[in-house]
């Protein structure tokens, strides 16, 4: 947490100056108007996002919360617009429950969620479970599909890896050699 000193200035809550006289702590307080209160919110919200992060406390969040709240009064919105919009943005957008992290940033040209169609001299591949070969050494458990009659070269793996099992694997029959870890 930041120390704070004589020469510093910040947005604090309603009751701190009350609570600083009452412990016998002296202090000095100005009230700003919403515009330039907004200004020192907005530098809250990075001060309280800071504690959080260095912290992991959820109390952090609640700080961060309630100046977001406040930012959002400032700019003319209540509390449950903001929760509107919110809920708006998550049906459009999803929410974060699903643990996504984006590996690859797709090309500028075609943003994420309007790719192109395939061409149609591609043909559609279906892989099927039935048809993949299964290779298990050395405590990993490879599964390899195949769709040799509708593209040769199309194919996916997908390996298990028992925990503490981190060698090199070689299938000599399909003459490829992996490293796992």
């Amino acid at each position: 947490m930041k120390s704070f000193t004589e020469s510093d200035h910040k947005a604090v809550r309603d009751r701190i100056p009350e609570i600083l006289q009452s412990s016998g702590k002296g202090c000095a307080f100005k009230e700003l108007s919403d515009p330039e209160f907004l200004i020192e919110l907005e530098n809250k919200l990075e001060e309280e996002l800071a504690e959080y992060l260095e912290s992991k406390e959820v109390e952090e969040l609640v700080d961060l919360l309630e100046v977001i709240y406040r930012i959002t009064e400032l700019k003319g919105f209540s509390k449950e617009s903001l929760e509107s919009l919110r809920l708006k943005k998550r049906q459009e957008w999803g929410g974060f429950e699903k643990n996504l992290l984006l590996l690859d940033i797709p090309d500028e040209k075609y943003p994420y969620h309007e790719f192109p169609a395939a061409p149609e001299e591609f043909p559609r591949i279906v892989f099927r479970p039935e048809k993949s070969e299964v290779i298990k050494k050395h405590g990993v458990s490879m599964r390899i599909y195949t769709t040799k009659e509708d593209c040769p070269s199309a194919a996916i793996l997908y390996q298990e890896t028992d925990t503490g099992h981190a060698e090199e694997f070689v299938h000599k029959k399909k003459q490829f050699s992996l490293l796992y870890s």
